[in-house]
């Protein structure tokens, strides 16, 4: 779907924040960032998967969509909070989501700048028994993309099929796969900040 809005600044003229859009933002004495740059209904369960990695240690930045269209591509999404506080931060990790037509065997796909930290999410997440892989087609390599905007100007993002999200999120209490993916996550960077 082509975005509608631009740029953020165009959509915030068009759309009210608390009505159309709410962010979500809480800094932690950490060097990461955990952000979900297309919450709500924009890319659905994105924001919860973020606040389960984040849990009490990283910070969190949450964009969540209340009405329909309005995902910005992460290279032209520029909302202010964001992009002041990926440069609070060493190194961001953004939470994404994708179409699961994009494959019928991976459930995430890995890309950013950081290679290193790449590959030791996909190490972690499959040790934790999901599907992973580089990302080929949307690998978040621009440097204005917001995941690369952290003061090492070089992040990591996570495209992550709806099935999987789905799973991840269900509805009621039971929420143990998003525990087991959170702690698989934050492995990789524990290790990376160790």
């Amino acid at each position: 779907m082509a975005d509608k809005y631009l740029t953020f600044s165009e959509l915030a003229k068009k759309k009210r924040e608390g009505t159309h859009w709410r962010v979500v933002s809480r800094d932690r004495p950490s060097t990461i960032l955990i952000a979900a740059p297309h919450g709500g209904r924009a890319e659905p369960h994105t924001a919860t998967i973020a606040k389960a990695i984040a849990g009490t240690r990283h910070s969190l930045y949450a964009f969540e969509a209340l009405t329909t269209r309005l995902h910005i591509t992460s290279q032209r999404f520029k909302e202010p909070r964001a992009i002041g506080q990926a440069r609070r931060h060493s190194k961001v990790l953004t939470i994404h989501g994708c179409d699961n037509r994009r494959s019928d065997s991976i459930d995430v796909f890995v890309g950013g700048l950081d290679v290193g930290l790449r590959d030791a999410v996909i190490a972690e997440l499959e040790k934790a028994g999901f599907t992973a892989a580089i990302d080929t087609r949307t690998p978040g390599r621009a440097q204005g993309n917001i995941c690369n905007g952290g003061r090492s100007g070089a992040g990591v993002q996570l495209e992550i099929t709806r099935r999987l999200r789905n799973g991840l999120c269900p509805p009621g209490a039971g929420k143990a796969r998003l525990r087991t993916f959170a702690k698989a996550v934050r492995r990789a960077l524990n290790n990376e900040t160790a």
